[in-house]
């Protein structure tokens, strides 16, 4: 296990990954994704119309796994440009190698949309 959270020492340094780690992987185990949190709102039968209402609707939080993403707000309606119309996760969360692990630099998602543009 010390490879995934590090050496007593580092701790207090590797905190706040492993806190968010923990989470992500507890949203995982719950089997609480995006298609789970689309559909546990839904009445009546679920079908390929009813499911894709439903996902043009949605807001979607899945803390440390994705940023928070409301559906019905596509960026090509909020100022994203021609031919991504349908983007809704713009976000990442850099990771380097370090002596063979996969170490991250960041832990907050961040916007990188600016690149597209």
């Amino acid at each position: 296990m010390h490879e995934l959270i590090g050496q007593p020492d580092q701790a207090e340094k590797t905190r706040e990954w492993r806190e968010a780690f923990a989470e992500a992987l507890s949203n995982y185990e719950q089997r609480n994704l995006e298609f789970a949190q689309i559909v546990k709102g839904m009445k009546g039968p679920i079908n390929n119309k009813t499911f894709l209402a439903a996902a043009s609707r949605a807001k979607i939080d899945l803390p440390g796994i994705v940023p928070k993403m409301d559906l019905s707000k596509p960026w090509g309606k909020t100022g994203g440009p021609a031919g991504l119309y349908r983007l809704f996760n713009r976000s990442v969360i850099y990771n380097k190698v370090k002596n063979g692990k996969i170490v991250p630099l960041t832990t907050k998602f961040e916007d990188v949309g600016d690149l597209a543009k």
